[in-house]
């Protein structure tokens, strides 16, 4: 089972407001749990993405389990927490089970050979997702999911966010710069904000700076994506890029409580993107 977490980018405005993107990597599982916060901007991989041997290879090698198990009792927590010997008991039987799935979707694979939309979603139970999220607002969830009374596994995941935006150093940034994940510095120096901004949307709707192959990214590549995006109509891949709604030093305002609650779409003191185009 995995848990991984990356600063992908990180940014203050000159009126203290933060605004932090990361990649996340955790079971598909706990997906659902962190859908329910809505102030984030978020893009996730798809298991209509991949191939299906695919994603047969990835459980294979990573088969996503829960991080603890408890004993069973009323209420959303659970009892004792099994020990280790009965937890490697669970995994073994866990294992068995994605063995059986595996074989019979093969079967019906070899039989019928269906759309990867179809098949790859009786694998989702044992696969991880790949994530990126970029928010203002991190206080009420680490609230509600860094506590015991989480569930194990998305409090695994919670704790690790926390750990690393703790540590995280920010770049300040004036209105008219732009928070850009997953952009290069030499590409900042080459093209005009509007391509930046089509370029850090094209890689985070796949999730990745790399292509879905793992080859480095072509400029043209990700300028058609972002042009497809758009005339489709999908544009939270456009709500991670940002510029600071007001600057201290450009407005000359000196009392914060003023310009606190200036929002653009789900961020606190920056504008999306999304909301320019």
């Amino acid at each position: 089972m995995t848990i991984e977490v990356k600063l992908i980018e990180f940014s203050r405005n000159t009126d203290g407001e933060e605004l932090a993107t990361l990649q996340l990597r955790y079971p598909r599982f706990i997906h659902s749990e962190f859908m329910t916060h809505r102030m984030f901007s978020r893009n996730a991989s798809s298991s209509r993405a991949k191939p299906f041997y695919r994603w047969v290879d990835e459980i294979k090698n990573d088969l996503a389990f829960p991080e603890e198990i408890f004993e069973n009792i009323p209420g959303m927590q659970g009892g004792k927490k099994l020990l280790d010997k009965e937890f490697d008991l669970v995994k073994k039987y866990i294992q068995y089970l994605a063995s059986d799935t595996i074989e019979d979707l093969e079967n019906i694979n070899d039989l019928f050979y269906p759309h990867k939309q179809f098949i790859n979603r009786y694998l989702e139970p044992f696969t991880h997702i790949d994530v990126i999220v970029t928010s203002t607002e991190w206080k009420n969830f680490f609230k509600l999911r860094d506590h015991p009374d989480a569930d194990p596994t998305i409090h695994a995941l919670a704790s690790k966010m926390k750990e690393v935006l703790s540590n995280a150093k920010y770049k300040l940034l004036k209105r008219g710069e732009w928070h850009l994940p997953y952009v290069l510095q030499n590409e900042r120096e080459q093209f005009t904000r509007e391509v930046l901004c089509n370029i850090s949307a094209a890689r985070c709707a796949r999730v990745s700076y790399s292509n879905h192959d793992g080859t480095n990214p072509v400029i043209a590549g990700d300028l058609q994506l972002a042009k497809t995006l758009r005339e489709a109509g999908h544009m939270s891949p456009f709500e991670h890029q940002a510029t600071p709604l007001l600057d201290r030093d450009q407005d000359g305002f000196t009392h914060k409580d003023k310009y606190r609650d200036l929002w653009s779409g789900n961020f606190r003191g920056w504008v999306q993107y999304r909301n320019v185009i």
